[in-house]
């Protein structure tokens, strides 16, 4: 993500020789993974891309906030002479393009803090007398980089203000806002801001996603986002997120038909979750528990209806071992998932020599990872 409507404009390396002279030394510097040939000057450094001139960093200033002093300046002359107006208007109109100028250069150099202080310049001068323009992007930039140089108070400051006059930007206020807020340790204003956002635009799926993430970090109950998970199933119908985080809600309510479902789809759109798969073994075999308890309850004396709900069960526990090898496989030292395939295997190694080597080998290796 980059600040809305850059205003640098590049000029050839022709016209800076023209006007500045041949630098006195041309050097390679790195900027975000980015390398440049830059022309250095006794009071800038000229970063060049192609021929063209991308940015520049000043140096060596005499007044480092120069453009602040000049403002100043110009805004008491207006207050002591209000007809002034006219003279003093291209007046700051210059500084606050200056300001922008300060802000692109400021954010290519990745001197976030600066860039974010330019920006948020030039939407409050700009909003009032004389210029009189709300000019929402740089609001919006301001606090987006202030996110960047972690001031996360002026990035609410200028990311609420932004959506307090309706620019959303397609629903990237909230995210940010979220971010800032989040910055600040505020988990009640960044679920606000999350479901705020996610009411207005139903289909940005990544701000359920963040709402999700923000439950499990707070220990909040998941299930009070089951109806926005479900809608946004309906938008996104092949986001893992939402299938898996509403398999546990069914999970946990165990509503074991349902978790299957929805993990078996998380399953099959990311194969690499571990999750998925221990999960999705563990609604299967807890879909057993009440057949299990009405086994249990079979008198002697019905030997025959006993063993055939015996082997229903136990069918249901083969089901579940594939998955379990398949989280085994992608976490091998997860005690819980040895310990779930060792015991499977337990309740079926007289079956067959296979199954009680399979017993051994696994019974083995959660021994040892339990001792680590």
């Amino acid at each position: 993500m980059a600040p809305i409507n850059g205003i640098f404009k590049t000029m050839s390396t022709d016209d800076l020789q023209t006007n500045s002279g041949k630098p006195k030394d041309v050097v390679v510097k790195k900027v975000k993974n980015k390398e440049y040939e830059v022309w250095v000057y006794d009071n800038y450094d000229v970063y060049i891309e192609d021929g063209k001139i991308v940015f520049w960093e000043q140096k060596n200033s005499v007044l480092d906030d120069g453009l602040q002093v000049a403002y100043d300046s110009y805004k008491k002359a207006l207050e002591l002479d209000p007809k002034s107006m006219d003279g003093v208007k291209p007046l700051i109109e210059k500084v606050i393009s200056g300001f922008k100028q300060e802000a692109d250069i400021s954010f290519s150099l990745e001197q976030y803090g600066r860039a974010a202080k330019a920006f948020a310049n030039v939407y409050d001068y700009s909003k009032l007398p004389p210029v009189d323009i709300v000019d929402t992007i740089y609001a919006y930039n301001a606090g987006f980089i202030s996110i960047l140089a972690e001031d996360y108070d002026n990035a609410v400051k200028y990311l609420e203000e932004v959506k307090d006059l309706g620019f959303y930007n397609n629903g990237d206020v909230y995210k940010l806002l979220y971010f800032a807020y989040q910055g600040k340790k505020d988990n009640e204003n960044s679920e606000k801001v999350l479901r705020e956002g996610i009411q207005r635009y139903p289909e940005f799926t990544e701000l359920v996603e963040h709402l999700i993430g923000l439950y499990s970090v707070t220990g909040k109950d998941i299930e009070g986002i089951a109806p926005l998970l479900r809608d946004a199933i309906e938008s996104n119908p092949e986001n893992f997120v939402f299938h898996f985080g509403l398999g546990t809600i069914y999970l946990k309510n165990e509503d074991y038909p349902q978790a299957i479902e929805r993990f078996k789809k998380s399953s099959e759109i990311d194969p690499s979750d571990f999750g998925s798969y221990y999960n999705l073994s563990v609604a299967i075999i807890r879909s057993t528990d009440s057949r299990i308890d009405e086994l249990n309850l079979i008198p002697v004396s019905e030997q025959e209806r006993y063993e055939e709900l015996k082997e229903e069960i136990n069918e249901v526990f083969r089901s579940a071992l594939p998955y379990l090898l398949k989280a085994h496989e992608l976490e091998p030292t997860d005690a819980s998932t040895v310990q779930l395939i060792r015991n499977i295997y337990d309740r079926f190694q007289n079956d067959s020599d296979e199954m009680a080597e399979n017993y051994k080998k696994y019974e083995e290796l959660w021994e040892t990872l339990l001792n680590k």
